[in-house]
């Protein structure tokens, strides 16, 4: 599933905040992607419709997510308030994808079309599988799964937000 997210937005949702962890009011952060390839020195939490900046003074790897310790979260029942909330980072904190990579938000949204310009539909989530991840779009024909590999994408325009790929037999 893509978050709503437009490229002129200053925050960057990450994942949400999954609950307390402990009695110190440290709080699980559960990613939206695999991993974060950033430090993380600060979250802005989604706190009554506006972007809140909270310090993470420590942060660890722990199962399939995080665990947080937020300046100003001091027990399990100041933790516990945070369940739910969406955690971001500014735009401008990530780093630099490489050549050809791009962040799964730069994705979602893109109108998907085919190398001889017909219109295909929309990117509406992300599938990551290990191998490789799949694009879920959503046309005039229902949804189909696109793998996105080297043979399948044929161009990605980030500035127009449109994906030119070669699909490949029977689909």
């Amino acid at each position: 599933m893509c978050l709503k997210y437009s490229n002129n937005e200053e925050y960057v949702p990450i994942g949400f905040l999954s609950g307390p962890h402990g009695i110190a009011g440290e709080v699980k952060l559960m990613p939206y992607a695999d991993t974060l390839d950033f430090a993380l020195e600060a979250v802005y939490l989604s706190l009554s419709g506006l972007w809140t900046r909270r310090v993470v003074n420590r942060a660890r790897v722990h199962k399939s997510g995080y665990i947080l310790a937020l300046e100003g979260v001091k027990s399990r029942n100041e933790a516990e308030t945070l369940r739910g909330i969406v955690a971001a980072i500014r735009k401008q904190e990530l780093p630099e994808p490489a050549d050809g990579e791009y962040y799964s938000f730069d994705v979602c949204g893109a109108s998907v079309v085919t190398e001889d310009g017909r219109a295909i539909g929309t990117v509406t989530g992300i599938i990551h599988t290990g191998a490789n991840d799949v694009l879920e779009v959503v046309g005039h024909d229902g949804e189909i799964l696109i793998p996105a590999i080297e043979n399948t994408i044929i161009l990605f325009d980030a500035q127009n937000k449109k994906l030119i790929v070669r699909l490949m037999q029977g689909l």
